[in-house]
């Protein structure tokens, strides 16, 4: 779990502000500011900790700017994990915020469960009306976490409960809610532990052999902030030899999310993926910019990282723009102004594709 600001003193003042972080951080290459990556932010915060600086307005605004991509941590020569400090930096301005309690309110579990239950209940309209049955009995167990997209698209869960058992694994039945990935974002620790400490409640007493998901983003928490041993979709079919055979002829290019851990395994589907042409997307790994979406100020940096993803998919003149994270999908979408069509991996399989 995230560790208070003043708990983060020693890794912000082992940054040596090398500005290795400035070729990495897709803010800066819009706005060239230094305030915007972490070497500044970290300036800015070691203010805030020794009390030379208070952590006002304005210095939340630039934190607001971080995409939460985490390129800068890979780029880092000593390590330092500059999302997590960032993530904690907002959580203190959120608490005494007017902004902040207002987040609380739309993300309390009452009102934020409802949003996600209409939503639900709308998009149940629109989906398949077949079910599936429970296959049982399988050599091994999983438990298969779908994310907020599962309360959208059950019957997405349903196919990956069929796809598993041709690998022999049964799929265990636990009713999760969202990882937590749009409180931490937004500051929101308290509400944060909170969702994530009720899930891990429900993996106890729990025998199973896969903890699996297919979203990049839910992974992410999961493994990277959970500690969870998470087993991602991608590379059981790829470890299986899974192949799909297209039902029509498509060209797709594919996004990885910054999240992504299982790029060669997808490579390998796509490639391996009959009557579809898959084409590289130039800048495949860059960030979308989704997480620019969350306040009006960060919109104008957003736009202009959408702006050149957009015209790197329509450059492809793909069919569609596939990835494995629903905001990466909402994203592109937006980039290409819905001239590409862009779905979840998963969802594509699913749709358009049978197993051969």
């Amino acid at each position: 779990m995230l560790k208070k600001l003043q708990d983060y003193k020693d890794e912000i003042h082992r940054c040596s502000k090398c500005g290795i972080c400035q070729h990495s951080c897709p803010v800066y290459q819009e706005t060239g500011n230094d305030c915007t990556v972490s070497r500044g932010l970290f300036i800015m915060l070691d203010g805030v900790i020794k009390g030379d600086l208070k952590l006002n307005r304005n210095i939340n605004k630039y934190l607001d700017l971080c995409l939460k991509c985490n390129k800068c941590k890979s780029a880092c020569p000593t390590g330092i994990d500059a999302l997590q400090i960032i993530l904690s930096a907002k959580h203190e301005y959120f608490k005494t915020s007017i902004r902040g309690k207002f987040y609380s309110f739309l993300e309390s579990k009452f009102v934020f469960n409802n949003i996600l239950y209409f939503i639900g209940l709308i998009t149940k309209l629109f989906s398949s009306k077949r079910q599936h049955t429970q296959v049982k009995h399988l050599k091994s167990k999983a438990i298969y976490f779908g994310g907020c997209i599962e309360k959208f698209q059950p019957d997405i869960r349903n196919y990956v409960v069929e796809l598993l058992a041709k690998m022999d694994i049964e799929v265990i039945d636990v009713n999760f809610d969202c990882c937590g990935m749009p409180f931490l974002t937004t500051g929101n620790l308290e509400r944060f532990k909170e969702q994530t400490q009720e899930n891990l409640e429900k993996l106890k007493n729990l025998k199973y052999d896969y903890f699996i998901t297919d979203c990049a983003s839910c992974q992410y928490i999961w493994e990277d902030i959970l500690n969870v041993k998470v087993t991602n979709l991608y590379d059981l079919i790829s470890e299986n030899d899974i192949e799909f055979l297209s039902k029509e002829f498509h060209t797709l290019t594919y996004h990885k999310p910054c999240h992504e851990k299982s790029f060669e395994s997808i490579q390998k589907i796509l490639n391996k993926c009959q009557n579809i042409e898959y084409k590289e997307l130039k800048g495949y790994d860059e960030c979308c910019g989704f997480g620019g979406f969350e306040h009006p100020w960060t919109l104008k940096t957003a736009y202009k990282i959408i702006k050149k993803k957009g015209q790197n998919i329509l450059e492809t003149k793909s069919d569609y723009l596939i990835t494995s994270c629903i905001g990466c999908a909402i994203s592109t979408s937006i980039a290409t102004l819905f001239k590409t069509k862009s779905k979840r991996l998963i969802s594509f399989l699913k749709e358009k594709c049978e197993i051969k």
